[in-house]
């Protein structure tokens, strides 16, 4: 795990903290993160039920798109085994 990430067991008091109706300020002192973090938190909570984002949200929109279609890949792939 990198070490910005916060360990899971403070996410998971945030996110109880949180659906227990408290303002992301006390959250943020009693995870002792920021508050941007908080309200980050309380988003995610409400769009996705979790306080992190899911990976399946956001693995497909990084990075830049293949420059080969997947049919040129299996050309060149053949292409390649022949030799």
């Amino acid at each position: 795990m990198p070490p910005f990430r916060k360990d899971p067991s403070v996410r998971q008091r945030a996110q109880l903290l949180l659906e227990s109706h408290w303002r992301p300020e006390a959250v943020a002192a009693d995870a002792c993160s920021s508050v941007s973090t908080a309200y980050r938190w309380e988003r995610n909570l409400a769009i996705y039920g979790d306080t992190v984002i899911p990976r399946d949200r956001y693995i497909h929109t990084q990075g830049r798109c293949r420059s080969l279609s997947p049919a040129a890949l299996d050309a060149l792939l053949d292409y390649q085994r022949d030799f």
